[in-house]
């Protein structure tokens, strides 16, 4: 048994996975057919009826908060916010400007490639912002090691691990970057060797881990607190955890790329486009909408849709439950709407009064609603 098992223990009793119902594609919209949390829990401890529920067959992998494309799922221990002080230590501690900086991270299975390989329970919970945080902050190589994924309690991982780099790579390369290597190897531990360290040596190096662990337990803790606070809705709105670590990245270290764009690579983060001449104004894209991103004024016989992208989380429910399929997703973006806290026009929808009823209705369905057609209201009733 290793020190890497031990201090994976320690990180499964600091996190503490719970739910928001409300933040839940299901119970926004009761049609939505979104299922990634189930799909990919590997203990069955999540149920859907129609939000999410956790039982007691829960162990804590957080595969869930990977997953969920609204960020239903948090907990207080963030692998990536851990992962990232781990660069900054190592940044701060390069003993030579031409010795390339490393990076080893390794999964509970995997073999570690490095002495200094950092373990966690699956890479399947390190998404694309700690990868883009290694490339920005100067970090040469990173390397992650995974054990046989398709023999393993928690094999669906791999396939959000495979996104995250696939995403982090799009946005690396549009960036710029050359310096920065990203690997991933496949090394299955052996799990029949025994350990190579004495007794000694062994329980001084959990207890190292476990000092580590417990004090930087307190500052993630705090980084909880206050991702629960952004899982409450303010004002109508809710700031999406993973949105809020990307803008202090972006402006930290003063990302001045304008826009990115690679259409043959699914990335994160995709402009909404409303097909203004067939939207009929319904605004359930802007009720079902879990972070209040989007919202609606009438003004000058007008319904204006409004989109605050440093909100968006990109859940795409807006596109599923809109009635007319007249939403849908651009690959362009501007690196400016995702930190600045502005909004932008998406539809502008021109409305009429109905000459018999007087309801308020999109232009294009003439001078009578199509309630009162339906009707088929003569124009002897109307002047009586």
């Amino acid at each position: 048994m290793t020190a890497g098992f031990f201090l994976d223990t320690v990180l499964d009793e600091t996190q503490h996975i719970s739910a928001t119902p409300a933040l839940c594609k299901r119970v926004r919209y009761r049609k939505s057919s979104c299922q990634n949390c189930v799909d990919v829990c590997p203990d069955s401890a999540i149920t859907l009826s129609p939000g999410p529920a956790i039982n007691d067959n829960c162990s804590n992998c957080g595969l869930c908060q990977s997953a969920c494309p609204t960020e239903a799922f948090q907990s207080d221990f963030h692998i990536d916010q851990q992962l990232s002080k781990e660069v900054e230590s190592l940044l701060s501690k390069a003993p030579s400007a031409r010795k390339k900086k490393k990076l080893f991270i390794h999964c509970s299975q995997a073999d570690k490639q490095d002495k200094s390989s950092l373990a966690i329970r699956c890479l399947g919970n390190v998404g694309e912002n700690l990868f883009l945080n290694a490339a920005l902050s100067g970090l040469d190589e990173m390397h992650l090691t995974k054990g046989h994924c398709s023999q393993c309690h928690l094999k669906n991982g791999e396939t959000l691990l495979t996104s995250s780099i696939s995403t982090s790579q799009a946005v690396i390369e549009n960036m710029g970057i050359e310096e920065f290597t990203l690997s991933l190897n496949e090394a299955q531990k052996d799990n029949s060797k025994p350990a190579s360290l004495s007794r000694r040596e062994l329980f001084e190096k959990i207890s190292h881990r476990i000092t580590a662990s417990e004090s930087s337990s307190l500052s993630e803790q705090a980084d909880g607190r206050v991702s629960h606070e952004m899982l409450e809705m303010k004002d109508g709105k809710r700031v999406s955890p993973k949105r809020e670590t990307l803008r202090k990245l972006i402006e930290q270290n003063e990302w001045d790329v304008t826009n990115v764009s690679n259409p043959q690579t699914a990335l994160p983060w995709k402009k909404m486009k409303v097909d203004e001449a067939n939207c009929v104004a319904c605004a359930i894209c802007v009720n079902v909408c879990p972070t209040g991103a989007l919202t609606k004024v009438f003004e000058n016989n007008q319904v204006v849709r409004h989109l605050n992208n440093s909100l968006c989380t990109n859940c795409h429910l807006c596109q599923e439950a809109c009635p007319e399929q007249v939403i849908s997703f651009e690959e362009n973006y501007a690196v400016t709407d995702l930190i600045e806290d502005k909004t932008h026009v998406v539809a502008r929808i021109d409305m009429t009064s109905c000459a018999i009823c007087g309801e308020i209705n999109p232009a294009r369905y003439g001078e009578i609603c199509a309630t009162c057609d339906k009707r088929q209201v003569s124009p002897m009733f109307m002047n009586n």
